[in-house]
């Protein structure tokens, strides 16, 4: 029976610390297989992957052990807090049954809120700071402004999402900042190198696991690496599928 590698695209939109972390452990099944000039220890395509992936922890490593790296993630999830309270109240408005100009004001901003929230959970920290912003300036402007009047939703709520946005921005730019007076590292392109390396790992790993010569054990790493990524993308599935809530309603995270 031919043993397949399950779809593994997920791992590249893993959290920075799940990508690192999932890179070692597949290392680790490798590094039991080894045994063949492919996968041994002077390999050049185990030695790319480890030298990969050993740089990016590094970086990792680099902005875990930053001292404002706390405070950053407290003020995201001060502003995140702020984020899904604000959606609340829209969403509460859109389902108030007070007349069809009533309605379509609040089909209006949920809307809006849909457009920026859906894809929250995905947004690395830049992309949800930008995110906010534009949903910020969206409600504070003509027809949306009077439209939340209207609905008489809460504008300090709205006020209280702008400043933890601006106050978590803050950090992460004096964060960034003290990261690159100890040392910069690119992390994009960091992870970018790591990912090709790991395609080129699995790629032969799978390769292998059909081979006449190789089956035996490859077949093996195969089902560990496959039992790994279920486990990963179990985890991720959790974090990005919506929810329902009692009664049956579905929460989009």
């Amino acid at each position: 029976m031919l043993i397949k590698l399950l779809d593994h695209a997920f791992v590249k939109r893993l959290r920075l610390e799940e990508f690192d972390t999932f890179c070692h452990q597949v290392e680790s099944f490798v590094e039991l297989a080894g045994g063949n000039a492919i996968f041994g220890a002077n390999s050049k395509l185990n030695s790319e992957f480890r030298k990969a992936m050993l740089a990016y922890h590094a970086a990792i490593e680099h902005i875990r052990q930053n001292a404002l790296t706390p405070a950053v993630e407290a003020a995201d999830r001060k502003r995140d807090l702020a984020y899904t309270a604000w959606r609340e109240q829209v969403r509460s408005a859109f389902k108030f049954p007070g007349g069809i100009a009533w309605h379509e004001k609040a089909a209006a901003l949920q809307a809006i809120v849909d457009l920026y929230y859906k894809h929250r959970r995905e947004s690395g920290y830049n992309e949800e700071t930008g995110r906010i912003r534009n949903l910020v300036q969206d409600f504070e402007t003509a027809p949306n402004a009077g439209y939340a009047a209207d609905l008489k939703l809460n504008k300090d709520m709205l006020g209280q999402l702008k400043s933890d946005n601006e106050a978590f921005d803050k950090l992460y730019i004096e964060r960034t900042s003290e990261l690159a007076k100890a040392g910069p590292y690119d992390v994009p392109g960091l992870r970018a190198t790591l990912e090709a390396a790991l395609d080129d790992v699995l790629r032969v790993a799978a390769a292998l696991a059909i081979s006449a010569e190789y089956k035996g054990v490859y077949d093996t790493l195969t089902r560990q690496i496959n039992e790994l990524i279920a486990e990963y993308k179990a985890t991720y599935d959790r974090r990005h599928t919506p929810r329902k809530k009692a009664g049956g309603e579905v929460e989009t995270k």
